[in-house]
């Protein structure tokens, strides 16, 4: 068969295929979840992460050599250690997000809209295999 002969194909990023696996249950289920959004766990979550992360980024800035550098300032190894310790804080919230299944439509959308938000989607393919222990997916 030629190429002018061979049907058009769409090639599909890993992230795209993933997106579309995750969002297409969740389409047909909205409204069906029997765990009220209140009772579920993936908003504290969420919530933990916001947290850890604001902490994590207030510690940037003390940190960075180059700008105490421009404000004439040193850098102490006090705000090293809190930014070391922000750090693993918010990898640990990360872990613990990315690992929470979501038991409500609600919990569910609200987990994959902050995690397209958050860093460009980046931990999205990460929280897929979460999402389908989800009671909402199960056949």
């Amino acid at each position: 068969m030629s190429k002018a002969e061979k049907p058009d194909t769409v090639n599909l990023s890993r992230r795209t295929t993933l997106c579309g696996l995750a969002a297409a249950p969740l389409a047909a289920i909205i409204g069906a979840a029997p765990a009220l959004a209140a009772d579920d766990p993936i908003f504290a979550a969420i919530e933990r992460h916001k947290a850890a992360e604001a902490a994590f980024i207030a510690t940037l800035d003390p940190t960075d050599e180059v700008l105490a550098t421009e404000q004439g300032r040193e850098t102490t190894q006090a705000d090293r250690e809190a930014h070391e310790a922000a750090s693993a804080a918010s990898d640990a919230a990360t872990d613990d997000l990315l690992a929470t299944v979501p038991v409500s439509a609600a919990g569910a959308r609200a987990a994959l809209e902050y995690l397209i938000g958050f860093d460009d989607g980046y931990h999205l393919g990460d929280f897929a295999p979460t999402l389908l222990k989800s009671p909402l997916l199960a056949a």
